[in-house]
């Protein structure tokens, strides 16, 4: 065959393979909740920036169903395989695209609508057009367009920062030439809106990333997770490769060289992120092109191993489709399954069947802005998440949708068994609900702490202050059916320590000080307090606002 035979048969065939895949399996979570931002267009959001969002709309407005909320991102995902070529611009094809077929995290990013599917791409499009810029650096034309490319890369995956420091770092030269500037000009244009719109929400994508890790206490595991995973997260044994290419193989050029310090920097700067927290293994993910590259140059000549990558990039392929296979039928009816496997499933007929069950009524998920997003797809009936003061903070939260259904009747699906709720068998799962025939949800008042004091002794019993504030301004009032109370939350880490009755709050008492009494824990450390306002019988609402403080000894 063909240099060109071989290409057409390659790419026709994996992009009806990845179609086949998004028609026919059910959307995953985060999936869903992409495409609830897509039915709210904005210029940015809580955790990501909204290419992804824009994207699904767009496929959205071309096909339905699963179909249409895929069909863009894999557009891109194929086209970043071939801009992978262009930058490797191998002789062996077959070598090629047997490599691409072993790495098996492609075979299930590739179909996905998530924010790496853009972002690899324009990922892809960056150190293509920098590969050019190393070659040429006086040419304009090639950093208009790689601040074209920046700022698509920014408005996708705020990872890209990653590439775009660790490019330039190995490149410090690049900073005295006055076309990198126009570079940044043009990137900074494309990223206005988003950054306008981050300025309006007091940077509040800002806050989450850095914040929100903030709490959580350091794990040897999670270091050691991330160490052995990465060797198969682009694997299963590609990945090992990858990691002997770019160790063996010395760098030839300027380019080569940036690839390399651009995958070790990744993958040591994450290292060290494991300090803060828990490191999801795909973000790495940027690293395949460099990894990718050297492992093709290094293998090139190599004729034994040649053969050997050929037949394991057919063998996992035809290991991925069976594996799709499965995916495409329900299993967890008859077998009990991992819980990865039983997150593509089962999806549409769990929310069919509570909507069957609430005749149409607005349904608020407590803690799961995943079974609002997909019940909401599935369903096409109103639906939002609901996050308590254990919960994570979520897009929905930013919303607050459910303040448009206050006084209606609206469906509260708890996240925990309760008994004195109205229960919906689905297969083995209990779904535990109850019916607000006057939904009442105070998410427009913000209690925050006042004075209070960095430095406590074990169990002291502590006067503070709160004031609350209400965000609201069409005169809303509080309904004396739904008592207004304050509750106390202690958490050390992300750990829930306790919680207690703070305060009433009266409707002249809004936007005052209202003084209650915080009981500290006995045992020493660093913990956070905040105080949450609840509505009636509905969990308290998470607080954005907390102090830290530390516990001693008397």
């Amino acid at each position: 065959m063909t240099k060109k035979s071989w290409q057409w048969l390659f790419y026709t065939s994996w992009f009806l393979l990845l179609l086949i895949q998004a028609s026919f399996i059910e959307l995953m979570s985060d999936e869903a909740y992409y495409w609830s931002y897509s039915q709210r267009l904005d210029w940015g959001y809580l955790d990501h920036p909204p290419m992804i969002a824009v994207l699904i709309k767009l496929g959205s407005s071309l096909f339905g169903g699963e179909l249409g909320v895929r069909i863009v991102p894999i557009l891109l995902s194929v086209s970043s395989v071939y801009i992978w070529q262009m930058i490797i611009a191998p002789k062996n094809l077959k070598l090629f695209y047997g490599m691409v077929m072993s790495v098996g995290i492609l075979h299930f990013l590739n179909f996905m609508a998530i924010p790496d599917a853009p972002f690899i791409f324009f990922a892809s499009l960056f150190v293509l057009v920098f590969k050019k810029i190393l070659a040429t650096p006086d040419k304009l034309v090639n950093y208009l367009f790689i601040g074209l490319v920046t700022g698509g890369m920014l408005l996708s995956k705020y990872h890209a920062v990653l590439l775009i420091g660790f490019m330039v770092l190995a490149n410090v030269k690049l900073l005295l030439n006055y076309r990198f500037w126009i570079a940044v000009v043009v990137a900074t244009f494309v990223l206005l809106p988003h950054i306008l719109w981050q300025v309006s929400h007091d940077y509040l994508s800002l806050q989450f990333h850095l914040d929100e890790r903030s709490f959580e206490p350091y794990h040897f595991g999670d270091t050691l997770e991330y160490i052995v995973t990465q060797f198969f997260v682009l694997g299963p044994i590609t990945g090992i490769l990858f990691f002997i290419a770019l160790v063996k193989r010395q760098a030839v050029d300027r380019f080569e060289w940036t690839l390399k310090f651009l995958f070790w920097g990744v993958i040591v700067f994450l290292l060290f992120m494991t300090f803060k927290g828990n490191v999801e293994a795909h973000w790495t993910f940027i690293t395949i092109i460099p990894g990718l590259y050297f492992v093709y140059k290094y293998f090139e000549g190599k004729e034994k191993w040649v053969q050997g990558i050929q037949r394991m990039g057919v063998s996992i392929l035809i290991l991925v489709i069976v594996i799709k296979g499965v995916l495409m039928v329900d299993l967890t009816r008859w077998f009990d399954m991992p819980l990865v496997y039983a997150e593509w499933q089962s999806n549409a007929a769990r929310s069919k069947q509570i909507a069957d069950k609430v005749w149409g009524r607005p349904v608020g998920f407590m803690n799961s802005y995943q079974k609002a997003s997909l019940y909401e797809f599935y369903t096409g009936n109103p639906a939002f998440s609901l996050s308590n003061a254990i919960g994570r903070r979520d897009q929905y939260e930013v919303w607050k949708l459910e303040q448009q259904y206050l006084g209606d009747e609206v469906v509260i699906v708890a996240n925990y068994y309760e008994r004195n709720f109205d229960s919906i068998w689905f297969d083995k799962e209990l779904i535990s609900y109850k019916i607000a025939e006057d939904f009442q949800y105070y998410s427009f008042l913000e209690a925050h702490l006042s004075d209070f004091k960095q430095v406590y002794k074990s169990g002291e019993l502590v006067n503070a202050k709160v004031e609350v504030l209400d965000f609201k301004t069409d005169g809303t009032r509080l309904d004396s059916d739904y008592p207004c109370e304050l509750r106390y939350f202690i958490f050390k880490g992300e750990e829930y320590v306790s919680d207690e009755h703070f305060a009433f709050v009266s409707n002249e008492e809004i936007g005052k000080q209202i003084n209650g009494k915080i009981r500290i824990p006995l045992e020493t450390g660093s913990y956070r307090v905040q105080v949450n306002v609840k509505s009636g019988w509905i969990p308290p609402i998470r607080s954005p606002d907390y102090r830290m403080f530390e516990v001693q000894y008397d």
